[in-house]
């Protein structure tokens, strides 16, 4: 700790003197000038001992300089204890302490639920939590809920046996959140099936002896509602197992795997989903897919493609509610939308930065499917001409919401999208470069809108 000094070289007496602008009063001035000659030899020793006594008060500053930046140092490391002892105390008094065990648990029941949660990595924030204090430790230990997210993180050193100890935590009853982001091993993989029944939700990246692993369970998902399964590396062709009864609760399933040949391989009872997110797949595995699921369903493809250009041969038809189609290949939006008839059809989503809507093959499905529109994005090139055609169809006459790229938007249009007696929302995306005037005539066209955004 800093003791001040009063030494008559102390470094703050010595910096406290008035020290500037009294340099010595220059030696020899004339010589100094420009038009000077050389100094005599009498001059010459006279100087240099002037310079020796100037090197003297330099070494004396540069001492004092050293003094003065040690003891500041040893103030602030001061300064540094003392905020420490006062943050101590403050903490004592803190209203926290004071709050019951069950609002804390439920603060962080609804930090580990944020989307924005500062706990990062966010699947580990039960960890963090009890780590913090004795007393947090004891909430987080005694609140199963907490520890229902198990993440398997793919840096080395992970052991196991931590995922042992986080599902005794999590203890029996409570439905678990599972994910996998990358390769595990079979013990790890095996020894979260062995709580199958607790799952709720779940997104796996496997390899081929997870595949096999996963698929060959024989217990049941019990609580498992969503399922996503990630694969960039073959697996087995065939399962010799049924899992339509292994899956009582499943509704959302996301496949991104790396063969276009799926899913119809995969055992799952597609018959029971509401929602089916596929990529990387055929059109001949979506119509298949499409066909399984009954009642009312959303299905949202990424990258569609035919590889070897194969086409259906039948009509599919489907209950289906809801579309989004994303980066889709020519072969393979053209043999999908060809064979597919969806009269339930409610919303219906296109979005590629590279393709043109597919015009010739949109408005013969709409009018075959005979569906009546309540939602429509587009975020796709689509020439203006062309985006008047959609909105004279029938099937867009008790549309309620529209998503349009601003680029397609024209006099003509506008006078279209104010026929729509029924619109509410109307979204314009990539705005910043419309046409101020445009902006204000479609502002006008729609006054009895709810909502109407520039993005």
């Amino acid at each position: 700790m800093f003791i001040e000094s009063c030494d008559p070289l102390c470094p703050f007496r010595f910096a406290s003197e008035e020290k500037f602008g009294c340099v010595p009063i220059p030696l020899l001035p004339e010589l100094l000038s420009s038009t000077s000659g050389l100094p005599s030899e009498s001059q010459t020793k006279e100087i240099m001992q002037h310079v020796g006594r100037l090197e003297d008060e330099i070494s004396t500053t540069n001492s004092q300089i050293a003094r003065l930046t040690a003891a500041i140092e040893q103030l602030i490391e001061y300064r540094v204890e003392l905020a420490a002892c006062v943050k101590s105390y403050r903490g004592l008094v803190s209203a926290l302490r004071g709050f019951p065990n069950e609002l804390l648990v439920e603060i962080f029941e609804r930090c580990l639920d944020s989307d924005t949660s500062h706990l990062y990595p966010h699947q580990h924030a039960s960890w963090v939590i009890s780590h913090v204090c004795s007393r947090w430790r004891g909430v987080a230990l005694s609140t199963p809920s907490l520890w229902r997210h198990i993440h398997v993180p793919d840096y080395l050193g992970f052991h196991p046996s931590l995922i042992t100890t986080q599902l005794e935590r999590a203890g029996p009853m409570t439905q678990l959140l599972i994910e996998l982001p990358s390769d595990c091993t079979t013990e790890t993989l095996n020894r979260l099936l062995s709580v199958s029944a607790q799952w709720a939700e779940a997104c796996l990246y496997l390899t081929f002896d997870g595949f096999s692993h996963f698929f060959r369970h024989t217990g049941k998902f019990s609580a498992l509602k969503t399922l996503s399964l990630s694969s960039w590396r073959a697996f087995p062709s065939t399962f010799d197992v049924n899992w339509d009864e292994s899956l009582p609760l499943l509704q959302e399933i996301e496949l991104k795997l790396s063969n276009e040949k799926v899913p119809r391989q995969l055992p799952l009872p597609w018959a029971q989903l509401r929602v089916c997110a596929v990529k990387d797949i055929s059109s001949l595995e979506l119509l298949w897919l499409i066909s399984q699921l009954s009642g009312v369903a959303t299905v949202s493809v990424l990258n569609g493609t035919n590889s070897d250009n194969e086409v259906s041969t039948s009509p599919t038809r489907s209950t289906l509610i809801s579309l989004s189609l994303n980066d889709w290949g020519d072969y393979f939006v053209s043999d999908f939308l060809k064979f597919l008839v969806t009269p339930a059809l409610e919303t219906l989503r296109f979005e590629s930065t590279a393709s043109r809507l597919p015009m010739s093959l949109l408005l013969p499905f709409l009018k075959r499917s005979k569906c009546v529109l309540k939602r429509l994005s587009i975020d796709a090139y689509i020439p203006k001409i062309d985006l008047i055609v959609i909105l004279k169809l029938t099937q867009l006459r008790s549309v309620s919401s529209l998503e349009l790229p601003c680029a397609a938007i024209c006099d003509g249009g506008i006078a279209e999208l104010a026929s729509l007696r029924q619109l509410r929302t109307l979204e314009v995306q990539n705005s910043s470069n419309m046409d101020p005037f445009l902006a204000q005539s479609l502002r006008e066209a729609l006054p009895n809108i709810d909502e109407l955004v520039f993005r």
